[in-house]
């Protein structure tokens, strides 16, 4: 509606003047309902890098994410009525990213002690939110701030924002191909961040974050860590004490936590999921949330 445009594009122009002349925006959703015991991450849209052009497009298309099937679906799952989730659209700064990614403030790699997990790729998270990109990982002592544990991975794509808006792929120069996408300084940087919201809210946090070229590092979302992550509930894997087989795999990551049993699907395209059988326990390449 024109009301609503009226006070959408001169709101989007003063927030333009005050980081920098011309900076490009995110806009994402801010619904009711998000980050309570239903946490709604994933249901609904965020557009990157959004120029002033686009901005009431971009609007609409987060507005309308709110009906997709599996919004509708999620919704209708957590006992919630569509006026019990009305939905506000967040226009915020876009931060230009060298590295980014997400941090578990409380996720206990061993026994019960509860360590800082973190996922970093080049350039901006999407691909590790969306599963398409391994990232590089690190485990932090929550005490010491001890870097225990790391695994990286050769990043060969980023996705980085465009000078006109939106974004785009583009190959990593390869010097950086083989370094870690977070130096050691800047990890325990993220472990103390982490720590201090956890602090503030009281419970285990699920951080988005984003350092860009300067080595500014910002927080772009923190909300309560679900499920599994929390440390001192985990009790030894029922997996551990199974002495008549073999084991034959027991690394690579989770996209659905829990114990099961079932023929093996390995998954080589999206496509293929139509075929996968009830039961069945998927092998796939990335951790596709989808």
């Amino acid at each position: 509606p024109a009301a609503v445009a009226g006070e959408i594009l001169p709101a989007t122009r003063d927030l333009q003047k005050r980081p920098r002349p011309g900076v490009r925006v995110a806009v994402r959703s801010s619904a009711v309902g998000e980050d309570t015991e239903a946490t709604f991450a994933g249901q609904y849209e965020t557009v990157l890098n959004v120029a002033e052009s686009s901005i009431l497009e971009a609007y609409k298309r987060v507005l309308a994410s709110k009906y997709s099937a599996r919004a509708v679906v999620y919704r209708l799952r957590h006992g919630l009525s569509d006026r019990e989730t009305s939905m506000a659209v967040a226009v915020v700064a876009m931060v230009d990213p060298r590295s980014s990614g997400v941090m578990y403030t409380d996720a206990p790699s061993s026994g019960d002690s509860g360590d800082i997990n973190i996922n970093s790729v080049r350039g901006l998270a999407e691909r590790l939110v969306d599963g398409s990109a391994s990232p590089d990982f690190f485990v932090v002592d929550r005490k010491s701030r001890f870097i225990k544990d790391r695994k990286t991975t050769r990043q060969k794509i980023r996705m980085v924002n465009l000078e006109a808006g939106g974004t785009a792929l583009q190959p990593v120069p390869l010097h950086e191909q083989s370094t870690p996408s977070l130096d050691d300084d800047t990890i325990r940087r993220l472990a103390d961040y982490g720590l201090r919201l956890e602090a503030l809210f009281g419970v285990p946090q699920d951080v988005e974050w984003a350092l860009d070229e300067s080595g500014n590092l910002f927080i772009i979302q923190s909300r309560p860590l679900r499920g599994s992550a929390f440390s001192g509930r985990r009790s030894e894997s029922p997996i551990n004490k199974v002495t008549v087989h073999p084991v034959l795999l027991s690394t690579g990551k989770s996209a659905s936590s829990g114990i099961a049993a079932g023929k093996v699907f390995v998954l080589r395209e999206q496509h293929e999921s139509k075929s996968v059988q009830e039961g069945a326990v998927i092998v796939a390449r990335p951790a596709s949330p989808d």
